[in-house]
């Protein structure tokens, strides 16, 4: 338990630890990372092609989301596939079903 809340960094979180995140500290370091990403794409832009890692805060994190949150993240995901033209899959060529 120990290693988790104070070591582990969690992706959900943007890569905090859960005590940092509750403590208050998670501000602070997004704030740094997003300043230190920034400073590399500035000195070394041809790594990026688009943008940086996003460094936002979030606000809420679920274990187990709540089955409407479920269901608004399979609308989303099947709007999406729906959306794509047949043209964006050009590139997988024999690999079309």
């Amino acid at each position: 338990m120990q290693w988790y809340n104070n070591h582990h960094r969690h992706s959900a979180v943007r890569y905090v630890t859960p005590n940092q995140r509750h403590s208050g500290e998670k501000s602070s370091l997004l704030k740094h990372r997003h300043a230190v990403y920034e400073e590399a794409k500035r000195c070394n832009p041809q790594r990026w092609a688009r943008h940086t890692r996003n460094w936002n805060q979030v606000s809420e994190v679920w274990l187990n989301p709540p089955l409407e949150n479920q269901l608004a993240t399979e609308e989303v995901l099947m709007a999406a596939e729906t959306a794509a033209s047949p043209e964006d899959n050009l590139h997988l060529g024999p690999f079309l079903t």
